[in-house]
């Protein structure tokens, strides 16, 4: 109803917003230089995985998932072994964020945006900036849950940083990971298994 190219073009105005708020919370929190690097590249790899989130709803709705797994599997093994040889050669976590955020970007120009670009033109109309503002209404419900959900899964992050030490906020970090990689195993299977 929308068109991929709207739901696009709002994504970049979201992204903006986003770096905005970021670069006002860095002001605000006064971090070390180090760790601001590190925030910023994270933000920089987070906007990537949202624009490549949006080719993996285009590639759903005209049901090319193995587009979607492809991908997955290039970025996981790629971006998890490079990442790994610049931290083992570097010990720079920095370095290492950057060398995986380059890798995700470079799947995000070379492999999805081109699969994008292949898709037919039914689903790409031009952007109707009438209905950004009915999709902006729709979606900042949804927006708002997320974020709600984000700050309540990482509120035992915050607590820590505040009253224990980075290096006990890394080790909580690790350990609550793996209830990550276990719930997105699960979603994973569960999306595959369901009926179309």
């Amino acid at each position: 109803e929308y068109g991929f190219n709207t739901f696009r073009t709002i994504r970049v105005y979201s992204n903006i917003f986003f770096i905005l708020v970021i670069l006002i919370l860095l002001l605000i929190l006064n971090y070390s230089f180090e760790i601001n690097v590190v925030i910023l590249i994270i933000a920089a790899y987070k906007i990537v995985e949202s624009l490549n989130d949006l080719n993996y709803g285009l590639f759903q709705r005209i049901e090319r998932l193995d587009y979607v797994a492809k991908s997955n599997i290039v970025r996981g093994l790629l971006g998890t072994g490079v990442f790994a040889l610049v931290y083992l050669y570097s010990s720079e976590l920095s370095y290492s964020l950057f060398s995986l955020f380059l890798i995700w970007l470079l799947n995000l120009i070379l492999v999805d945006n081109r699969k994008r670009r292949k898709i037919s033109n039914e689903f790409l109309r031009n952007v109707d900036f009438d209905k950004h503002l009915i999709l902006i209404k729709i979606l900042l419900p949804l927006g708002l849950v997320a974020f709600i959900s984000s700050i309540i899964v990482n509120i035992p992050r915050f607590v820590i940083e505040k009253y224990l030490s980075f290096e006990e906020l890394g080790y909580f970090t690790t350990v609550f990971y793996l209830v990550l990689v276990i719930e997105k195993f699960m979603t994973a299977m569960g999306g595959a298994l369901l009926p179309r």
